[in-house]
Protein backbone atom coordinates (compact mmCIF):
# COMPACT_ATOMS: atom_id res chain seq x y z
CA UNK A 1 0.00 0.00 0.00
CA UNK A 2 3.25 2.51 0.26
CA UNK A 3 3.15 2.82 -3.56
CA UNK A 4 -0.85 3.83 -3.53
CA UNK A 5 -0.78 6.21 -0.51
CA UNK A 6 2.30 7.95 -1.82
CA UNK A 7 0.32 8.83 -4.88
CA UNK A 8 -2.98 9.28 -3.13
CA UNK A 9 -1.41 12.22 -0.77
CA UNK A 10 0.67 13.85 -3.29
CA UNK A 11 -3.14 14.17 -5.38
CA UNK A 12 -4.86 14.89 -2.30
CA UNK A 13 -2.76 15.83 0.35
CA UNK A 14 -5.73 17.81 2.61
CA UNK A 15 -7.39 14.33 3.17
CA UNK A 16 -7.41 12.91 6.21
CA UNK A 17 -6.54 9.17 5.89
CA UNK A 18 -5.93 6.55 8.33
CA UNK A 19 -4.38 3.37 7.61
CA UNK A 20 -5.88 -0.34 9.50
CA UNK A 21 -4.25 -3.38 9.07
CA UNK A 22 -6.76 -5.84 9.44
CA UNK A 23 -7.90 -9.66 7.90
CA UNK A 24 -10.84 -9.15 4.81
CA UNK A 25 -13.62 -10.29 7.41
CA UNK A 26 -13.13 -7.56 9.87
CA UNK A 27 -12.83 -5.34 7.07
CA UNK A 28 -15.46 -5.76 5.61
CA UNK A 29 -17.71 -5.24 9.13
CA UNK A 30 -15.59 -1.97 9.57
CA UNK A 31 -17.01 -1.05 6.23
CA UNK A 32 -20.72 -2.08 7.40
CA UNK A 33 -20.33 -0.24 10.79
CA UNK A 34 -19.13 3.21 8.71
CA UNK A 35 -15.96 3.04 10.86
CA UNK A 36 -13.96 2.67 7.41
CA UNK A 37 -14.79 4.67 4.14
CA UNK A 38 -12.57 2.18 2.24
CA UNK A 39 -11.06 -0.91 2.13
CA UNK A 40 -8.78 -2.85 0.16
CA UNK A 41 -8.43 -6.57 0.76
CA UNK A 42 -8.14 -10.10 -0.65
CA UNK A 43 -11.36 -12.07 -0.95
CA UNK A 44 -12.25 -15.31 -2.34
CA UNK A 45 -15.75 -16.49 -1.68
CA UNK A 46 -17.29 -14.43 1.15
CA UNK A 47 -18.67 -11.82 -0.25
CA UNK A 48 -21.51 -9.44 1.69
CA UNK A 49 -23.10 -7.88 -1.46
CA UNK A 50 -26.21 -7.31 0.16
CA UNK A 51 -24.53 -4.35 1.66
CA UNK A 52 -21.28 -3.82 0.26
CA UNK A 53 -19.61 -2.79 -3.32
CA UNK A 54 -16.68 -4.43 -4.74
CA UNK A 55 -14.46 -3.34 -7.43
CA UNK A 56 -11.70 -5.77 -8.27
CA UNK A 57 -8.25 -4.32 -8.49
CA UNK A 58 -6.55 -7.67 -9.38
CA UNK A 59 -7.27 -11.72 -9.64
CA UNK A 60 -4.77 -14.27 -8.20
CA UNK A 61 -4.07 -17.62 -8.06
CA UNK A 62 -3.70 -19.60 -4.79
CA UNK A 63 -0.59 -21.55 -5.53
CA UNK A 64 1.57 -24.65 -4.10
CA UNK A 65 4.78 -23.97 -3.26
CA UNK A 66 7.52 -27.20 -2.48
CA UNK A 67 10.60 -27.49 -1.75
CA UNK A 68 12.51 -29.14 -5.31
CA UNK A 69 13.65 -32.44 -3.03
CA UNK A 70 9.85 -32.74 -1.87
CA UNK A 71 9.53 -36.62 -3.11
CA UNK A 72 5.74 -35.49 -3.58
CA UNK A 73 6.76 -33.44 -6.24
CA UNK A 74 7.02 -36.40 -8.39
CA UNK A 75 3.21 -35.99 -8.27
CA UNK A 76 3.32 -32.71 -10.52
CA UNK A 77 1.97 -32.69 -14.07
CA UNK A 78 1.84 -30.85 -16.64
CA UNK A 79 -1.83 -29.48 -17.80
CA UNK A 80 -3.10 -28.18 -21.40
CA UNK A 81 -1.83 -24.71 -20.81
CA UNK A 82 1.75 -26.07 -19.88
CA UNK A 83 1.45 -25.15 -16.36
CA UNK A 84 2.70 -27.71 -13.74
CA UNK A 85 0.00 -28.38 -11.56
CA UNK A 86 -0.85 -30.67 -8.68
CA UNK A 87 -4.31 -32.67 -7.05
CA UNK A 88 -4.17 -31.42 -3.80
CA UNK A 89 -5.94 -34.90 -3.19
CA UNK A 90 -2.33 -36.79 -3.92
CA UNK A 91 -0.68 -34.34 -0.26
CA UNK A 92 -3.13 -35.86 2.40
CA UNK A 93 0.23 -37.49 3.82
CA UNK A 94 2.37 -34.41 3.25
CA UNK A 95 2.73 -31.59 6.19
CA UNK A 96 1.57 -28.49 5.71
CA UNK A 97 2.65 -24.89 7.26
CA UNK A 98 -0.39 -22.86 7.11
CA UNK A 99 -1.06 -19.23 7.61
CA UNK A 100 -2.98 -17.14 10.09
CA UNK A 101 -6.07 -18.89 11.65
CA UNK A 102 -8.03 -15.18 10.31
CA UNK A 103 -9.27 -13.99 7.05
CA UNK A 104 -9.32 -15.24 3.38
CA UNK A 105 -5.83 -17.16 3.33
CA UNK A 106 -7.15 -19.38 5.86
CA UNK A 107 -10.43 -19.74 4.92
CA UNK A 108 -9.25 -20.86 1.23
CA UNK A 109 -6.84 -23.35 2.40
CA UNK A 110 -10.16 -24.90 4.87
CA UNK A 111 -11.98 -24.76 1.45
CA UNK A 112 -9.61 -26.76 -0.36
CA UNK A 113 -8.95 -28.97 2.04
CA UNK A 114 -12.29 -30.36 2.12
CA UNK A 115 -12.72 -30.32 -1.12
CA UNK A 116 -9.66 -32.73 -1.44
CA UNK A 117 -11.60 -34.63 1.45
CA UNK A 118 -8.79 -34.72 4.36
CA UNK A 119 -7.60 -32.55 7.12
CA UNK A 120 -3.69 -31.63 6.61
CA UNK A 121 -1.33 -32.35 9.09
CA UNK A 122 -0.01 -29.25 10.63
CA UNK A 123 3.54 -28.79 10.81
CA UNK A 124 3.88 -25.04 11.76
CA UNK A 125 0.17 -22.62 11.63
CA UNK A 126 -0.31 -18.89 12.16
CA UNK A 127 3.40 -18.04 10.23
CA UNK A 128 3.95 -14.84 8.17
CA UNK A 129 5.01 -16.25 4.41
CA UNK A 130 8.62 -15.84 4.88
CA UNK A 131 8.82 -17.87 7.76
CA UNK A 132 6.84 -20.72 6.27
CA UNK A 133 9.02 -20.33 2.89
CA UNK A 134 11.61 -21.44 5.65
CA UNK A 135 10.24 -24.02 7.00
CA UNK A 136 9.21 -25.28 2.82
CA UNK A 137 13.32 -24.55 1.55
CA UNK A 138 14.16 -27.08 4.77
CA UNK A 139 11.86 -29.63 2.99
CA UNK A 140 9.40 -30.07 6.43
CA UNK A 141 6.55 -28.98 4.53
CA UNK A 142 4.79 -27.26 1.84
CA UNK A 143 2.30 -24.24 2.09
CA UNK A 144 0.10 -22.11 -0.13
CA UNK A 145 1.13 -18.51 -1.49
CA UNK A 146 -1.12 -15.89 -3.81
CA UNK A 147 0.33 -15.61 -7.03
CA UNK A 148 1.97 -12.30 -6.38
CA UNK A 149 4.20 -13.92 -3.73
CA UNK A 150 6.07 -16.51 -6.28
CA UNK A 151 8.29 -14.22 -8.29
CA UNK A 152 10.62 -13.67 -5.13
CA UNK A 153 11.13 -17.35 -4.07
CA UNK A 154 14.54 -18.81 -3.88
CA UNK A 155 15.84 -21.34 -6.72
CA UNK A 156 14.93 -24.18 -3.87
CA UNK A 157 11.71 -24.43 -3.79
CA UNK A 158 8.70 -24.61 -6.72
CA UNK A 159 5.34 -22.97 -7.12
CA UNK A 160 3.02 -25.67 -7.92
CA UNK A 161 -0.89 -24.40 -9.48
CA UNK A 162 -3.65 -26.71 -8.29
CA UNK A 163 -5.51 -29.01 -10.26
CA UNK A 164 -8.42 -27.07 -9.04
CA UNK A 165 -7.27 -23.58 -9.74
CA UNK A 166 -8.65 -21.82 -7.22
CA UNK A 167 -8.93 -17.61 -7.37
CA UNK A 168 -8.68 -14.93 -4.58
CA UNK A 169 -9.46 -11.52 -5.74
CA UNK A 170 -7.90 -8.10 -4.46
CA UNK A 171 -10.52 -5.76 -4.25
CA UNK A 172 -11.27 -2.46 -3.28
CA UNK A 173 -14.70 -2.38 -0.43
CA UNK A 174 -16.82 0.11 0.18
CA UNK A 175 -20.61 0.81 1.52
CA UNK A 176 -23.48 -0.07 -1.31
CA UNK A 177 -25.82 2.97 0.42
CA UNK A 178 -23.06 5.78 0.02
CA UNK A 179 -21.53 7.66 -2.64
CA UNK A 180 -17.78 7.78 -3.63
CA UNK A 181 -16.30 11.10 -3.27
CA UNK A 182 -13.60 12.20 -6.51
CA UNK A 183 -11.16 11.83 -4.05
CA UNK A 184 -12.26 8.04 -3.19
CA UNK A 185 -12.87 7.49 -6.81
CA UNK A 186 -8.98 8.50 -7.18
CA UNK A 187 -7.95 6.40 -4.84
CA UNK A 188 -9.26 3.40 -6.59
CA UNK A 189 -7.91 4.00 -9.67
CA UNK A 190 -4.39 4.53 -8.34
CA UNK A 191 -5.19 1.26 -6.41
CA UNK A 192 -5.92 -0.08 -9.92
CA UNK A 193 -3.00 1.03 -11.38
CA UNK A 194 -0.88 -0.43 -8.97
CA UNK A 195 -2.41 -3.70 -9.22
CA UNK A 196 -2.41 -3.94 -13.22
CA UNK A 197 1.40 -3.41 -12.66
CA UNK A 198 2.64 -5.69 -9.56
Amino acid sequence: LGWVYKRFYAAHPEVRTIIEQMDTVSLQKAVVSGELDLAIGTIGAEKDESRLCYEVLRTMEMLLVMSKEDPYLAEAYVDEKGQRCIDLRKLKDESFALGPTAGTSHLMTDMLFEEAGFLPRLYHQGGAFPLRLSMVEMNQCCTFSEEHHSEALPDTVERLHLSTHPKLESVVIYKKSRHLTMAERDFINIARLFWENN
